[in-house]
């Protein structure tokens, strides 16, 4: 979970700009009232950004924590990485102490371009 340094609340990714909510109708003789809908993505150029519902900011990968795994301490995401074989989120001192020699991502890295469906 990322969190907003400023304010200290989760960020959520925004896909916004690129989805359409596509939904039927029911019409009754109360009214027209949606139904279950169908997300649709408007283009094949996906783009996202990072968004404090809170403070209703896009926030900066730079203004963004979160905590290692097994210390729970909370790093910068520059100071964090995920790990290949165990696939979990640790700082450096961590990493080295528990999984020595085990492949690793620097946190900052994924971030920078979040994948969106498959």
């Amino acid at each position: 979970m990322f969190i907003h340094k400023k304010c200290s609340n989760r960020v959520f990714l925004d896909f916004s700009k690129n989805i359409s909510l596509i939904m039927p109708i029911n019409i009754t003789k109360d009214g027209i009232f949606p139904m279950q809908g169908s997300l649709r993505l408007k283009n094949n150029d996906v783009k996202a950004e990072y968004r404090c519902i809170i403070c209703d900011e896009i926030v900066d990968l730079d203004d963004m924590v979160a905590g290692c795994m097994e210390c729970g301490k909370i790093y910068p995401l520059k100071e964090l990485f995920r790990l290949g074989r165990s696939s979990g989120i640790y700082c450096g001192d961590c990493q080295e102490r528990y999984f020595p020699g085990e492949s690793k991502t620097s946190l900052y890295i994924l971030a920078k371009k979040p994948i969106f469906g498959g």
